[in-house]
């Protein structure tokens, strides 16, 4: 999902904007779900500058979306939105680390990038007639083995699998290419777990349709031996658990139980965006948040672990070719200043750009006696997502000493902000709605959002809000 992406489909109903920014379905009306997406926005930024500052500030991860490109006088905030995925924020003028690994805000576009290549793959698949096989790649681990011990070994283990005759004489003559995603996560018994979704476009056209799919899964099982072989040898224990085979529409709308099927969880959200979902493993990011809200110093020097050891590994590697044939343009997983180049648009799914505002230096970065807006940058892309130039407007005004000038009251009401003072309710993804007092942990993780509609006591804004009356009951 796009940074500061906060809008959830255009109505805000919840029967069409069924998809929340895991991908996974929700319930509930469109202000629950916009709530839901600033909170992760506000979440990652503020994530990004603890990963910063944990890792030594290193320099590409503490100018990521905060400081400027050389040469440019002012930072531009867009709003784009598309029928399809709402409304997000983009920023220009300002350098991105492209960490894809241990950077919240890059992690989390790139991932949105790789999804929308995968996607295209699986409609090449559908569209020529060729099937699809994930073949997900494991192992045993424990808490003795180091991350880095475990990426060797699962590389070294990937790089024989494909040479052993299991896999050779099955999927091989019919290999038209694959693609490899890399995924990590680490257990509080278990240590770290790295494994693979190895992704096979295979050429199974001469048999039946009705017929294919059985076969893709016949070449799946025959494969198996040859990854136990490469994994002992790599000095890794498997049994029959670290191994697994999807095929056909299961690959594509994986992973295949029928709960996740109607929610829409894909096979491009399984092989990218390995921060978004749940399981047994905890997330490198959720690390990073137990480091930042609790101060738990064993999941700060287990993000810095993950940090260090992950470092240079490709997160989506295509094999030769395949890119070029279903005409995708993958990223190489390249560190540097820059700025993130525009997707590519699709036809199907028009993005519309509007110029929110631009912020000179001296806005951006503030003074000594006041901070700039680059201080609440994860607020700014919210209200800019939502609102575009009224609430850039919105935002930029609440940094000033001033900040009820003539006509924020008229832009507060065209924003619709609800009042700060009233419940908050959040949809939560397996469990449905929460109830209407949250606990203290939700309310903590919203704080920031509540801070974006907070108006200064006595303000303009503030007397606006008193005007609308309470929600029944």
């Amino acid at each position: 999902m796009p940074v500061g992406h906060v809008d959830f489909g255009p109505s805000g109903t919840a029967s069409e904007a069924s998809l929340d920014s895991n991908g996974k379905s929700t319930c509930g009306d469109g202000d629950h779900l916009e709530r839901k997406g600033a909170a992760r926005t506000l979440d990652r930024y503020r994530l990004q500058r603890h990963a910063a500052k944990i890792l030594g500030w290193p320099k590409g991860l503490s100018a990521c979306e905060y400081a400027r490109r050389e040469g440019v006088e002012r930072v531009e905030a867009w709003r784009h939105s598309s029928e399809d995925r709402g409304s997000w924020n983009r920023f220009v003028g300002l350098q991105t680390c492209k960490r894809v690994w241990d950077c919240p805000v890059c992690s989390n576009r790139r991932a949105w990038h790789r999804r929308q290549d995968l996607q295209k793959l699986v409609e090449y698949a559908q569209r020529t007639g060729l099937t699809l096989v994930m073949l997900t790649l494991t192992s045993s681990h424990d808490l003795e083995t180091t991350l880095e011990e475990q990426r060797r070994m699962m590389k070294k283990a990937k790089g024989s699998f494909t040479g052993r005759a299991g896999f050779k004489k099955g999927f091989l003559p019919r290999l038209v290419g694959s693609v490899t995603a890399t995924e990590v996560t680490h257990g509080l018994w278990t240590g770290w777990h790295l494994h693979f979704h190895y992704i096979l476009l295979v050429n199974l056209r001469d048999f039946p349709p009705d017929e294919r799919d059985g076969e893709a899964q016949r070449l799946g099982e025959m494969a198996w031996p040859a990854w136990e072989g490469a994994a002992k040898n790599a000095g890794l224990h498997v049994n029959r658990k670290a191994y697994s085979v999807e095929v056909g529409e299961a690959v594509a709308r994986y992973p295949s139980d029928k709960e996740k099927l109607e929610g829409g969880w894909t096979l491009a959200d399984e092989a990218t965006r390995g921060a978004a979902k749940g399981g047994g493993g905890r997330h490198p990011f959720e690390l990073l948040r137990l480091s930042c809200d609790d101060g738990d110093e064993s999941a700060r020097t287990l993000f810095q672990e993950y940090s260090r050891d992950i470092k240079g590994a490709r997160a989506l590697y295509w094999s030769k070719g395949l890119a070029e044939l279903v005409g995708v343009k993958p990223d190489p997983d390249l560190e540097g200043d820059g700025e993130e180049p525009e997707p590519q648009e699709e036809e199907k799914d028009p993005v519309t750009r509007e110029l929110a505002g631009d912020l000179g230096s001296k806005e951006w970065a503030g003074t000594g006696a006041r901070p700039g807006v680059r201080a609440r940058r994860g607020r700014m892309a919210v209200a800019v997502a939502r609102a575009g130039a009224a609430g850039f407007e919105l935002e930029r005004d609440n940094g000033k000493k001033d900040p009820h000038a003539e006509g924020q009251a008229q832009a507060l009401a065209e924003l619709g902000l609800p009042d700060p003072d009233a419940d908050i309710q959040l949809i939560d993804d397996d469990d449905g709605p929460v109830c209407s007092r949250p606990d203290a942990e939700t309310v903590e993780f919203l704080a920031d959002v509540q801070e974006l509609y907070r108006p200064v006591p006595g303000g303009l804004a503030a007397q606006a809000l008193a005007a609308i009356p309470p929600p029944p009951g």
